[in-house]
């Protein structure tokens, strides 16, 4: 069993069988206990991730190390949704829930940005569904991701926050359609739950960086968090780019 030391506390990490796995959730939850996140999605996600790992490598683990501070920045990783130029100057990770409203609003306002951008700005999304307050949040994000597998997530989001307030199966079909999908590889990568460890490790990104609520910008070294006005969003873009 492997332990590190975080903000004085031993945490065991890289261990799926049991002690592990738990005991860093419960340190996450001791020093979080405002947390908007409910234990019943950590556990269906620690579940899930023990699951898929017992049947591959024991020892390789999606577990965050510890909590990281909230001046830390994520990294992007290779399957994250970007848009804009992937050489461009400046970055916006954000971690989004597809039946939030304030990250619908803050969806149009970035992309208006980094289209204004010439280049210099990017947008990473991140996955970070909280199904106790939206219930379709996890499944819209599923959806995506297959619409992702064929090159329109952007395009398919953008679908889903326009038909917010009805997510469900018909609005899942429906915006597929409008983007031309494929339709048989698209439901067969929801049935099989193709992209559900992308999600999963996204969120448990968002946690191990104190991520509460959605949604959640970095922008540049700054974190924007809740209802971000555009104003504010102007602002930590200034800064990043040090006009």
């Amino acid at each position: 069993m492997a332990w590190k030391r975080v903000n004085s506390a031993l945490v065991s990490v890289g261990v799926l069988s049991g002690v592990g796995v738990i005991f860093v959730f419960a340190y996450l939850k001791q020093v979080n206990t405002q947390a908007a996140i409910p234990s019943s999605y950590e556990e269906a996600v620690i579940q899930r991730i023990r699951a898929e790992q017992a049947q591959t490598d024991p020892l390789v683990t999606y577990i965050p190390e510890g909590l990281r501070g909230t001046d830390e920045v994520p990294e992007m990783n290779t399957t994250d949704p970007m848009y804009g130029n992937a050489k461009a100057q400046v970055s916006i990770i954000g971690f989004v829930d597809l039946e939030c409203p304030a990250c619908k609003e803050l969806d149009e306002l970035i992309r208006k940005r980094v289209d204004d951008s010439n280049g210099t700005l990017r947008f990473i999304w991140k996955d970070f569904p909280i199904p106790r307050i939206h219930k379709n949040s996890q499944d819209a994000a599923e959806a995506a991701r297959c619409a992702q597998q064929q090159g329109k997530f952007f395009e398919y989001t953008q679908d889903l926050f326009s038909n917010q307030a009805t997510l469900g199966e018909a609005v899942y079909i429906q915006a597929a359609e409008e983007e031309n999908l494929d339709l048989a590889a698209f439901t067969n990568c929801r049935v099989a739950d193709e992209m559900l460890s992308l999600i999963q490790r996204d969120y448990l990104t968002g946690r191990s960086f104190q991520v509460e609520e959605t949604p959640t910008l970095y922008v540049g070294g700054r974190r924007l968090k809740g209802v971000v006005t555009e104003e504010e969003l102007d602002a930590a873009l200034d800064q990043a780019f040090g006009r």
